[in-house]
């Protein structure tokens, strides 16, 4: 198969792209795949959680800057196959210039382009529609969406949809989108199973993917120990499986595109 660079975004804030990022990269490298989670938000979420006090700040910003190479900034995990490319050093008071320089056509490809052509890209994307997610869709092959199970979420796709098809006509007419990923369901609340019933009525089955991933108190505990969720129990945690039949959805899609029958959705855009 070949590579595949996938953008994780959505426009609000809170709907779990990094804990999708993290957790979807793992399973996909324990499915033998090569996996690079790259990290666009300068808020280092993902690279704080992962990383231990005193870590490594060498990261995409520097590499962007001309000050360290992908290969100095490329973190191998202790999962054979995973690796991490986080932010790097970003002054919070000049974060503008992470996201304009991301952001500017061409740039984010070329650096992409050193890791390899053996290699899922998984970009973790900040929230909103702006800087670094308009400089991921415009390098990627394919968006994921994750949506809260909760009803503005689902209000946020169109706009998350319209980027991408102006994307598409100026800059990046390969972009597709892989699918929408439910995240957060409580069965328990109205609200959340309402929005499940509504994806699943409204949306076609080939942008819906199947494996919903739930509210649970495991995530927030996962986050505080800078593990995957699967790490959470002996053997592998139930969510953690969770997320490998996410990954061999995604795979599916991504071999039927590639074999030219029904993948990942254009007729959205």
């Amino acid at each position: 198969m070949s590579t595949a660079r996938i953008a994780i975004c959505s426009q609000k804030g809170g709907v779990g792209k990094t804990t999708l990022a993290l957790n979807l990269g793992l399973a996909l490298a324990q499915l033998g795949h090569r996996t690079v989670v790259v990290e666009l938000d300068p808020q280092e979420s993902l690279a704080a959680s992962l990383l231990q006090p005193g870590g490594s700040v060498v990261g995409l910003h520097q590499v962007l800057r001309g000050t360290a190479t992908v290969g100095e900034a490329l973190l191998k995990t202790k999962i054979p196959g995973l690796e991490l490319l986080g932010v790097g050093e970003v002054d919070p008071m000049t974060s503008w210039d992470f996201h304009a320089i991301v952001s500017q056509p061409g740039v984010l490809p070329r650096t992409l382009n050193e890791i390899g052509d053996d290699a899922l890209i998984l970009m973790d994307c900040p929230s909103g529609l702006a800087g670094a997610t308009l400089g991921a869709l415009g390098a990627a092959t394919h968006a994921m969406i994750p949506i809260q199970a909760e009803p503005l979420s689902m209000r946020s796709v169109e706009r998350v949809l319209n980027v991408m098809a102006r994307i598409r006509e100026n800059q990046n007419p390969a972009l597709a989108l892989a699918g929408i990923v439910l995240m957060m369901f409580d069965r328990d609340v109205d609200a959340s199973l309402e929005v499940v019933r509504t994806a699943w009525r409204d949306l076609d089955p080939e942008v819906l993917f199947e494996a919903i991933v739930p509210r649970n108190p495991v995530y927030l505990e996962a986050s505080l120990h800078g593990v995957p969720v699967g790490f959470m129990a002996p053997g592998m945690h139930p969510e953690g499986r969770r997320f490998q039949m996410l990954a061999t959805e995604l795979l599916g899609r991504l071999a039927r595109e590639e074999e030219g029958h029904a993948g990942p959705v254009q007729t959205l855009l």
